[in-house]
């Protein structure tokens, strides 16, 4: 039986995720370099829809001694690059492409951007996203996965020219599908992999595959990987990386997928006083702002997850509240005055919203975690808990976190030493 082998790079149990990490927000690039100067950290994830991230990457990198292991990944084409690719498919407006002149073309682009000669692990990502655009019955999935693993393969060969030319020093598959159980029409099958990337090492001439890895979401409500993906890959010499850690995903009953976010937050402002005030308010009044606030207050219970609120602030409310100072400048019984005040009074109570709101849905989450199993004491931060979950799990090599603010980096350490010495 084929194996793995063994992946000659160091990996921390924790990898600095930069998804969301930008160029010119030097909380961002303090993070980074925060983690890993703790020798604590020794993983950096990047994200080519993202380029600008590689730019903090290559420049903190730079400023350290010890390099890391850098995983890259391609298939996602940024919105911004007009190039095309063969065999692009569209899905809810994002492009993608697992072929070779798309591996070679964002390879090229992630080591120019982060400015190293290779890549330590060169991911495909998301190769189900043909499945998803054209498979909607199980009638189908038979055929599609055949015809997506035969794809698979076709990339495993040009991934191998590029281990022996030097520019990447491994590969993996980083997968959604990874984390969906074996009868879902978009899982992707992983039994065969190696076979496929021993193959691939064969036609090129290479003594041994490159394929040493693979990435998928794991967290509290998704566990499919445990005994599934990651439980194969463990026990075949694959490192594991478990993505998306504190954001899980739950389908009721309607078929409807909701998203909890694993994470605690401080109210400091009492919310009902502050409610009852600003309603009793004559600036508020006078502004016709009362409606508004009531609309708020009302949309409360509806919110189930803290990823909702801040888009529900700016698609739903903030237009709002700008169209009623807009129009108040019309009413000459509104003074300038009125409008300073009424504006400062808005933005506390704004801030307070968001507050008890995402503190609402945090409640919500604890509720939906208990169904599962994961009755959390209410004194545990749920960030702490999702995160010291993952980094028991033997088959996890390493857990992939967010850290872009410096208080993130040290929850997520202290996480990790308390995590390792239970």
């Amino acid at each position: 039986r084929v194996h793995g082998g063994a992946i000659s790079m160091t990996l921390s149990r924790l990898g600095f995720g930069c998804r969301r990490v930008f160029a010119g927000n030097i909380f961002h690039e303090n993070s980074l370099r925060l983690a890993l100067e703790s020798n604590k950290v020794s993983v950096i994830d990047t994200y080519a829809q993202n380029p600008s991230s590689n730019q903090v990457i290559a420049r903190v990198l730079k400023s350290i001694d010890n390099r890391p292991t850098i995983i890259c990944k391609f298939g996602f084409i940024p919105i911004n690059d007009s190039n095309t690719f063969p065999d692009e498919v569209v899905l809810d407006g994002k492009r993608h492409s697992i072929h070779s002149q798309c591996l070679q073309y964002q390879l090229t682009q992630a080591l120019s951007e982060l400015q190293t000669e290779s890549i330590d692990i060169f991911m495909i990502q998301n190769p189900e996203t043909s499945i998803k655009k054209y498979v909607d019955s199980i009638e189908q999935v038979t055929d599609a996965r055949k015809g997506l693993i035969d794809q698979i393969s076709d990339t495993f060969v040009t991934l191998e020219h590029e281990v022996a030319a030097g520019r990447i020093k491994s590969y993996g598959i980083s997968s959604n599908g990874f984390s969906l159980p074996s009868d879902h029409i978009h899982h992707v099958p992983f039994e065969s992999l190696l076979e496929r990337a021993q193959r691939a090492a064969t036609t090129v001439g290479n003594a041994n595959h490159g394929l040493k890895a693979l990435q998928m979401p794991i967290n509290l409500l998704e566990r499919e990987a445990l005994t599934g993906a990651a439980e194969w890959a463990h026990r075949v010499g694959l490192k594991t990386f478990a993505n998306r850690p504190l954001t899980g995903t739950v389908t009721g009953a309607n078929g409807k997928r909701s998203a909890y976010r694993f994470a605690s937050y401080p109210i400091t402002t009492p919310y009902a006083e502050q409610l009852e005030s600003l309603l009793a308010d004559a600036d508020m009044e006078k502004l016709n702002l009362l409606e508004v606030i009531k609309e708020m207050n009302d949309h409360l219970p509806r919110l189930t997850s803290v990823m909702d609120v801040d888009a529900v602030m700016i698609k739903l409310f903030s237009h709002k509240i700008a169209r009623t100072f807009v129009l108040s400048q019309k009413n000459s019984a509104v003074t300038d005055d009125h409008r300073i005040r009424a504006s400062k009074k808005i933005h506390r109570f704004v801030v307070t919203f968001s507050q008890q709101a995402k503190a609402e849905c945090e409640k919500k989450t604890r509720q939906v975690l208990a169904a599962q199993g994961f009755d959390i004491p209410e004194n545990e931060p749920l960030q702490e808990a999702a995160l010291s979950y993952l980094l028991r799990q033997e088959v996890i090599d390493c857990v992939l976190v967010g850290m872009r603010h410096p208080e993130y980096v040290e929850s997520c350490l202290n996480t990790l030493q308390n995590a390792t010495a239970k």
